[in-house]
């Protein structure tokens, strides 16, 4: 367990190291237009986090190929984290309630899950 002051890097302690590591690995199964078989999963225990965690790793990921998505109850639109998931992800960033929706609708696979 870490403590540290907001804005302090974080966040870009645990993206970072997770984004090079993907980079250099063998391309995954990415998706199939139905499901994603992502290779870095955040998980996170509310929305908030989620979204906050989620804007940073996209930020990080900019211009990489690397592609995140995100999965959170309320607030957001659920068929727009649907797109974003079938579409393919390298990480995502994930409520736990969210997350096993999308596992039991066979939207999410994680045999290449790498980072956890």
């Amino acid at each position: 367990m870490a403590c540290a002051q907001t804005g302090s890097g974080k966040t870009a302690a645990f993206l970072f190291p997770m984004i090079s590591v993907i980079l250099k690995a063998a391309p995954s199964q990415g998706g199939n237009g139905r499901s994603s078989y992502p290779r870095g999963l955040i998980l996170a225990p509310t929305r908030e986090l989620v979204q906050q965690i989620f804007d940073e790793a996209r930020k990080f990921c900019y211009k990489t190929g690397l592609r995140c998505a995100v999965a959170y109850g309320g607030g957001e639109n659920i068929r727009d984290q649907l797109r974003a998931v079938e579409a393919g992800a390298d990480i995502i960033v994930a409520a736990p309630g969210r997350l096993v929706d999308f596992m039991e609708r066979g939207k999410v696979k994680l045999p290449d899950v790498m980072f956890l």
